[in-house]
């Protein structure tokens, strides 16, 4: 019988939602730093653990991956400015979140993309513990320069993994029915 540890945990699993409408509100760096740690547990290819985190809570520098990724990502992606307008956010790329965790790995890395998506599912199950929301974008790494700039990554060593905006969900996001319903379309296949 599963303990209500485990059940717990399986709950957090499943009903975790991508979040695309944050309140401004901050997040205590106990527990960003929390989230992270999770983060860093994740397992990696041979035990590597060269996943590198960029933390960003200083609201000027997530307002400037915000709005200057949107200004190259709008052209290229229009669904997001049809987004942005559904959802009344500043931006379609942090969508409002004080907090966002930037995943590098080592250009050339054998297990780099596996790894940051270990470690981005980690932080993702460990903001819902937290009763947070996050969601994992990859949008942004069409501006990975100008973000590796900002945050003092070294884009000659390091790959754009994913970035994660975290922070407190906007209750109008689930409430008003503005979370598209989840369909479940991968194929499972049981041989027994």
């Amino acid at each position: 019988m599963a303990s209500t540890t485990t059940r717990d945990a399986l709950s957090v699993m499943a009903s975790r939602r991508s979040t695309k409408m944050f309140l401004p509100t901050p997040i205590s760096r106990d527990v960003v730093a929390s989230i992270v740690e999770c983060g860093r547990m994740a397992p990696t290819g041979m035990d590597a653990q060269s996943v590198n985190f960029y933390v960003v809570t200083q609201k000027a520098l997530v307002d400037e991956i915000a709005t200057s990724t949107e200004a190259v990502a709008l052209t290229k992606f229009p669904h997001l400015a049809a987004r942005k307008a559904k959802l009344g956010v500043s931006n379609a790329i942090t969508y409002g979140a004080p907090v966002v965790i930037l995943l590098t790995y080592p250009t050339g890395g054998m297990c780099g993309q596996i790894d940051v998506g270990h470690t981005a599912e980690n932080i993702l199950i460990a903001a819902e513990a937290h009763g947070l929301g996050a969601v994992p974008t990859l949008v942004p790494q069409i501006n990975a320069e100008k973000i590796f700039s900002l945050v003092g990554a070294d884009s000659t060593k390091e790959t754009f993994g994913l970035l994660i905006p975290i922070g407190e969900a906007d209750p109008r996001y689930r409430n008003e029915g503005l979370i598209p319903a989840k369909t479940i379309k991968s194929k499972v296949v049981w041989k027994e």
